[in-house]
């Protein structure tokens, strides 16, 4: 394709994207803070040295960043996306930060005529890697339209859904689902367990029932095999998500009775030195509970 497609953030997830995007035909240029994986120069992929830089040789950027401080460097610090804006670009900011944060960003660009649309990834890096991973879109319909052919390339489920800052909105509410299908997997499994069931066996039924669940089919045998690293979903990042949706119910008065439950549980989690292990060990954290040697 003519499109070239600029990522800020060449990491866990922004080198499975780039491989989506280059497998797709697009050319694809890339900026990190920190030294350039060998993977992306592998790919095809084109490194440059700012994100500037990046802003003047793309159509399309795609920032996936840690922290609202490293979104706020990449866009308006020193050789940010703003100093190398022009008519044409679009950004999609792909992370899952705050909506005050994205939208002072998209205040930002929009001085230098470029929009900004709100677009966090749900999913883990090998669910991007096979584009089963899902995109949460918001902002100007027209700018989306425009972003589409390349967003599509990375997520395998895209959806529009309204006015900037939505698609963040529905991310925290994944996160709410996300967080309790996995204690209410976990506390199941754990019941089988100490009712002397055979989890393989019970899989397998339930997997197949109106009980069952994605995150139940992909969490569960990870949970009988006992095996929680290398670790796709973290409980530290479910952690810090979690932070963000508590943050944000507060802010608009909606209590969240089943998330603060889940919350404490995967704070436990952390404490007992088990922050970068699978969401999965949350299995082993309520067995241990039960004197279940799991």
């Amino acid at each position: 394709m003519d499109l070239t497609v600029g990522i800020v953030g060449v990491g866990t997830m922004g080198l499975p994207i780039a491989g989506n995007l280059v497998d797709a035909g697009f050319k694809v240029a890339g900026y990190r803070r920190s030294a350039m994986p060998a993977e992306f120069l592998a790919i095809g992929g084109e490194p440059v040295g700012s994100s500037a830089e990046l802003a003047e040789r793309s159509d399309i950027v795609l920032t996936i960043l840690p922290t609202t401080d490293a979104l706020r460097e990449v866009v308006a610090g020193p050789k940010g996306l703003v100093e190398g804006a022009h008519k044409d670009l679009v950004v999609a900011e792909l992370s899952t930060l705050s909506i005050e944060a994205k939208a002072a960003c998209r205040d930002e660009l929009a001085e230098r005529g470029v929009p900004l649309l709100d677009c966090p990834i749900s999913g883990m890096p090998a669910m991007v890697a096979v584009r089963a991973a899902a995109l949460f879109c918001s902002g100007d319909r027209d700018v989306y339209q425009r972003a589409l052919p390349a967003l599509e390339r990375v997520g395998g489920s895209v959806a529009y859904l309204g006015e900037f800052g939505m698609g963040t909105k529905t991310k925290f509410v994944s996160y709410c689902l996300l967080a309790i299908h996995t204690m209410a997997a976990a506390e199941a499994m754990v019941l089988a367990k100490k009712a002397g069931l055979d989890l393989d066996a019970l899989y397998q039924v339930i997997n197949t029932s109106i009980a069952g669940s994605t995150v139940y089919a992909r969490r569960a045998p990870m949970m009988i095999a006992g095996s929680y690293t290398p670790a796709p979903g973290p409980v530290d990042t479910l952690h810090e998500g979690l932070e963000q949706v508590r943050e944000f119910a507060s802010s608009i008065g909606c209590p969240l009775p089943l998330t603060e439950l889940a919350y404490d549980y995967y704070t436990r989690a952390q404490r007992a030195g088990r922050g970068q292990e699978d969401i999965a060990v949350m299995f082993s954290v309520l067995g241990r509970a039960a004197s279940l040697d799991v």
